[in-house]
């Protein structure tokens, strides 16, 4: 199983250091010492291209997988106007990532971020 971080704490944490190298620099330069200046150049846009990388949502975790939705499971409606709502699916279009479901006799097109597998 893949591990989870908090993107917001690696970010804070990777601008801090990026701040302090930048105080470095300015000193670096000040002295007069180019070699050292350049390393420290180096790693601030390494590290810079790393904090893009995270807040571009690069590394963003593969979604969890939801479990397989079949035709005659019963699924509980967590958002929109069926809210608190148990329906049977009818049908499972899984390449839109929704089910069909009568409610009230009509039959409805629920996105799968709508629901959540019944567990009674």
């Amino acid at each position: 199983m893949g591990k989870l971080i908090d993107a917001d704490k690696i970010l804070n944490d990777l601008n801090e250091h990026i701040g302090s190298l930048n105080n470095d620099l300015e000193y670096a330069i000040k002295e007069g010492e180019e070699n050292w200046a350049s390393e420290i150049s180096n790693k601030i846009e390494l590290l810079s291209l790393f904090v893009d990388g995270i807040a571009s949502g690069r590394y963003k975790a593969d979604p969890i997988p939801l479990p397989t939705i079949k035709q005659g499971d019963e699924v509980l409606i967590v958002k929109g106007p069926f809210a608190g709502s148990k329906v049977f699916v009818c049908a499972n279009h899984a390449h839109k990532r929704n089910i069909s479901a009568k409610i009230d006799g009509e039959l409805w097109n629920i996105h799968y971020d709508d629901l959540e597998v019944s567990h009674d």
